[in-house]
């Protein structure tokens, strides 16, 4: 009998709890239905890059050597260099001129602009006749960027005049090159270049 009203008293005792805050959380929401979830971190938001050329050529000459696959060792490297803030110190002025057909610019109606398709809009209009027209061989307009393949001047200007950019004229005789001019909308971004250049 004793024991029976010892234990009377003892359940208006107050206990000691033991359990961690989250633990007493995650015990009343499960009493009460609800489900607490952890708290998710937000994913950041992908990008990709195109290497090309030189870049895409080196980039797999290092991976063959390493044994590794171009694109571990482009994420690695781009890590490695994120990680000890070298970026700065790397690249003097703007990354663009460094990475051409990486970065583009917003030009108006033309829309977004390459560096390279830049270069070849500068290029027309700089070497312009006074009639409006480049006369120059794809060939002399590619030599006068450097590092570019001899194809990029031709890619660049039949894919402008699908946008409106450039114009193609007709060819004066057999082995003259093709001239180009550059349309209303080309001459605007031209005129933008040209003071930028000055």
């Amino acid at each position: 009998m004793a024991e029976a009203a010892l234990r009377k008293l003892d359940r208006n005792l107050p206990r000691l709890d033991m359990r961690s805050p989250e633990l007493i959380a995650r015990q009343n929401a499960a009493r009460t239905g609800q489900m607490l979830l952890p708290a998710r971190r937000r994913a950041s938001e992908e990008l990709h890059i195109a290497f090309t050329g030189p870049v895409a050529d080196g980039l797999r000459r290092h991976a063959l050597a390493r044994g590794e696959s171009p694109q571990v060792l482009a994420a690695a490297l781009l890590a490695r260099l994120l990680e000890t803030d070298m970026a700065g110190d790397l690249i003097e002025g703007r990354a663009e001129f460094e990475a051409g057909g990486q970065g583009r610019r917003p030009f108006g109606a033309a829309g977004q602009l390459t560096l390279r398709q830049c270069a070849v809009i500068h290029l027309v209009g700089t070497h312009a006749d006074a009639d409006g027209w480049c006369r120059l061989s794809m060939a002399a307009l590619t030599g006068m960027l450097r590092h570019e393949s001899k194809m990029l001047v031709s890619d660049v200007l039949h894919a402008m005049e699908r946008r409106g950019i450039v114009m193609r004229g007709r060819r004066m005789g057999r082995g003259s090159a093709t001239p180009w001019a550059l349309s209303e909308v080309g001459r605007a971004v031209f005129d933008v270049l040209a003071g930028e250049a000055e």
